[in-house]
Formats: C-alpha cells, structure tokens, sequence
C-alpha cells in the first residue's frame, strides 16, 4: 500500500492507544475443539503453535480466549494459524462498558481534534470500500488474526518497524547499528542485520538511518485534526463522485474513542463517511460509531462458529449479534455485507448458502463475495513472519461458481452499493 506521509509522531505512548476489548461475555466463549465435524477441511499448515492470545487488561477472561489445539480431532488439521505473534492487547484508556458509550460534551470540541492515535496507511483514490473516489484510513490493531489476512502489518495495535534483508548492506554499511540506542539490531553469520524486536525501543532511529529502505515503519501517531485535514485534501474528488472517507483497519472497533472524533470530524467538514468492520467489537462501540456513518461494510466470514474460531481465533456469535443489532436499530444506514472466499475455510456451497440465509431477511443489507488473494504474502516475510496459506490457491472455477449462486439468491441484493 501506499501511504501519504503523516507528521512524526511525538512518541509511542501506549497507554493512549484506544483498544475496545471490554465487555466480552459468554457468546464468545471458544467452543471445545475435540470433537469437531470432519467436513472442516483440512489446510496447509502443520506445525503450527497454539499459543493463546494473551488478554487485555481491560477484563478479558478466559471466556474469550481461544481453546488449546492440544486436543482437537485428528481429522481436522491444524488451521492456518503459524507463525503468529499473541502479543497481548493494550487495554484501552477509558474502557467500554455495557452501558452506552456517551456522547462527548460541547466544550470537548474545541480540543477533540488534538486527541491522537495510530494510523498505518492513508490510501487515495480507492473504489473499492464505499460508493464514489474514496480516502481509506487505516487505523492499527485487530482483535482477529486471519489466517489469510492481507494486511498483517495492521494486526498488532502498536508501531512495528519491518526489515527487508534483500536490501539490506550489512557490513558495508553499518549506519543502523550506530544509531540504535537500546542496540537491539546484530549482524549475523551472512553479514545481514538482525532485529530483535524484545528490545526495541520504537524511536525508529534505524529506520531514518538506513540508506536503502531496508528498514520501514508501520504506525503513525496523528491527531483527528491532521488525519481529517489531509483526508479533506481530496475534497473536490468526493462531491464530483459522491465520495468521502472509509475508515478501515485493522479494525476501528480496537481503537474506538479515535474512530469517533475522525467520523464527527468528518461530519463537521461535510464529508460523507463509511465504516469497514470485522464486526468484533462491544455493541456501545459500534452503535457510537454507526451513529455518525453514510454506510457500513460488514464481514461475515463464516456461519459454523468451530471453524470461525479456528480460521480468526474468535467466535462469531458477537459479530451476527452485532449485525443483527445494526440492522434493527439503524435501518436507514445502507449494510454491506462481504465475505473472504477462502479455500479449505468457507469455499462451499453449504458455507456460502449459510451466510445468504442469515442476511436474506436483513432489509437493505447487500452482499459481495472476494475470492482470496495472495496480494499480502510479501509482507509476512517483510515481519519476519512465514505466511500460513503457503502455496494455496483458490480455483477460479470455484469463485465463479459461488459468486453465480449468490447473484441466483439475491438478485439486485448482490454487489456494491452504487447509484
């Protein structure tokens, strides 16, 4: 992707990184994996740590923590889950509760602008995520980990710096190593820098350093005020083609209380605004959020809740509840509805009829299926991470054949909203 180029940020203040992870409850609660139905189809991944992801401090608690593999039936593979960091989630500042998130009083907007948080990529010109020419803003951190994602850089709710050891120069160069205060970057036995992320500082001394781009940065501290100004840069794009701003991720549910201020903000500044949610969140956050969106892009990745577990690590009960609440209480607000077509994971008929049956009596909710991609894999090896897909792949016979189904299904229901 290609970012714009925020303001340095003063700093990486974790205590103010906004993660709305609280108010979890028993609808998540991972299911046993012994036991699961065999026509879960077997993936490439053998091999694969276990490793729970650690809970926030927020309240997590083991109700929402991902069951061991250590005792799941030998006919269902380990799903595609290798190589994946569990770094634990910063707990959010203000916390969600169950109660409704409230609105922020009027002597707040003078100052709301100056709150900041994390932003790894603001993309122009997208067509893709909402109706019209449309700015993406892509806010840092995911309660998911998709074993096919496509952005891993956004999984982790802080900065990460990424090493490219193709053009790295090692011993001819050096000046990286000169620069780290906390020396968390070696040379190895090949003459290439090693990072070691357990030590670094994120003062990303190394990466203004480093002559040939080996070393790059994902997370921008900005305030509301410098996202909305240069999201409002491509303002005359938006009113010729009924664009406006996206907000993506990651997800902007982890950084809830930032994703607010940007879509009042924008509404301040007449821009027409949508949300893309994984629609993993507490309910309060979402229905905040919703209250200020044109339209809302929603995955639903999958109806059997076994393997949604295992393909994200969370359940999907809390994401169809979630839907179901935005489409009772904001029926005037246009739902998107897409699903990752992945193989082995959600590429059958039965899966894919599934979900059209859950969303068929949701008015004014549409659906779009995107078959899998492989546009990511670079950026695992760029994090010092092996992609878990391997070399799988998607027959396009496939795609084409359930993408057919669904259009038979919903007729008019079926692709992006448009004019």
């Amino acid at each position: 992707m290609r970012s714009s180029e925020p303001a340095p940020p003063p700093g990486s203040d974790a205590a103010a990184m906004l993660v709305s992870a609280s108010g979890m409850d028993a609808m998540d609660m991972p299911a046993p994996t012994s036991g699961n139905d065999a026509r879960v189809m077997p993936v490439l991944t053998s091999g694969i740590k276990s490793t729970a992801m650690q809970a926030p401090a927020s309240g997590m608690d083991a109700m929402d923590m991902p069951a061991p593999t250590s005792g799941n039936d030998a006919r269902v593979m380990p799903v595609l889950t290798s190589g994946i960091k569990s770094t634990a989630m910063q707990a959010p500042a203000s916390g969600f509760d169950s109660a409704a998130m409230p609105a922020p009083a009027a002597s707040a907007s003078r100052t709301e602008g100056a709150v900041a948080g994390w932003i790894f990529n603001i993309q122009r010109y997208s067509l893709h995520d909402g109706e019209g020419i449309r700015t993406l803003v892509f806010l840092k951190g995911c309660p998911l980990r998709c074993a096919w994602c496509s952005n891993p850089e956004s999984q982790e709710p802080l900065p990460e710096i990424t090493f490219d050891s193709a053009k790295c120069l090692g011993n001819d160069c050096g000046f990286c190593l000169e620069r780290c205060p906390t020396q968390s970057l070696g040379i190895d036995a090949g003459g290439i820098v090693r990072p070691a992320a357990q030590a670094c500082g994120q003062c990303r001394q190394c990466v203004a350093a480093c002559p040939t781009h080996a070393l790059h940065y994902f997370g921008e501290r900005m305030t509301a005020t410098q996202v909305m100004d240069s999201v409002e840069a491509d303002s005359l794009f938006y009113a010729r083609s009924r664009g406006g701003v996206t907000l993506s991720g990651g997800e902007p549910l982890m950084q809830a209380d930032f994703a607010l201020l940007l879509l009042r903000e924008a509404k301040k500044r007449h821009i027409d605004t949508t949300l893309e949610t994984c629609g993993y969140g507490p309910w309060p956050a979402l229905r905040a959020l919703a209250g200020y969106c044109d339209g809302i892009y929603f995955d639903i990745k999958s109806l059997n809740d076994a393997k949604h577990r295992q393909f994200t690590r969370r359940s999907n009960r809390r994401i169809l509840a979630n839907l179901s609440n935005l489409r009772r209480q904001f029926p005037q607000v246009p739902i998107h509805v897409r699903t990752p077509l992945v193989p082995g994971f959600n590429d059958s008929r039965e899966d894919i009829a599934r979900i059209i049956d859950f969303i068929a009596p949701l008015p004014g909710v549409s659906y779009e299926i995107l078959p899998y991609h492989r546009l990511g894999s670079d950026k695992y090896r760029l994090l010092g991470r092996p992609y878990p897909p391997g070399d799988l792949r998607l027959p396009t016979e496939t795609a084409e054949t359930l993408i057919a189904h669904a259009r038979r299904r919903l007729g008019r229901r079926y692709g992006p909203p448009g004019p």
